[in-house]
């Protein structure tokens, strides 16, 4: 036997329940340092889905208030700088409680008299510190239409436990928004 090959003979020095003990020793270690960082990477792809699924609700609430308004008579959705009619609002509002998510801002505008006009409405007085209201400069569609924008601030959109990457994340003046443009229903 060449003297640099080794048997599988067990070691004599060394009982066999001590050589166990050792293994399972390096496989505790080895568990306590991936399972962190597999329960952390768990964590961020749920928040980031739950993210999405909020994104998801502002997008239909903005769907739910542009055929809202679409529907409405053209007296109602007023001139410019007038509120947001209420029920476009009531149809923004039920479409976000299911989430418990609470908007900063809705713009409307639309073009019945031949002009654009904008209505802006801010619930309790609150403003969308964000441009977010204010680049919907996009060609307007040739019909008469209606556009309307829902503004949230990302952190309310962000789930809590993602609260702890703070303003990377969610700054108090970022906002996230959605907008849908329907073709005006009614004859004006």
């Amino acid at each position: 036997m060449h003297p640099r090959l080794r048997t599988t003979e067990p070691s004599k020095d060394r009982p066999p329940a001590a050589r166990g003990n050792r293994r399972r020793g390096s496989i505790a270690l080895e568990l306590v340092l991936v399972l962190p960082v597999l329960i952390t990477l768990i964590a961020v792809i749920v928040a980031f889905g739950m993210f999405h699924a909020n994104m998801q609700q502002i997008a239909l609430a903005a769907r739910a208030g542009a055929e809202a308004a679409s529907q409405t008579d053209a007296y109602l959705l007023g001139n410019d700088g007038d509120p947001v009619p209420d029920e476009v609002i009531r149809a923004v509002e039920i479409q976000l409680q299911s989430s418990r998510i609470d908007y900063c801002g809705i713009r409307l505008e639309h073009n019945l008299d031949g002009e654009q006009v904008v209505l802006v409405s801010h619930p309790d007085g609150g403003d969308c510190a964000s441009g977010e209201m204010e680049t919907l400069e996009a060609d307007a569609p040739p019909r008469k239409y209606v556009r309307l924008t829902v503004c949230v601030p990302r952190g309310r959109v962000m789930p809590p436990h993602l609260s702890m990457l703070g303003p990377i994340l969610c700054g108090p003046s970022q906002t996230v928004g959605s907008t849908s443009i329907f073709r005006y229903e009614l004859q004006p």
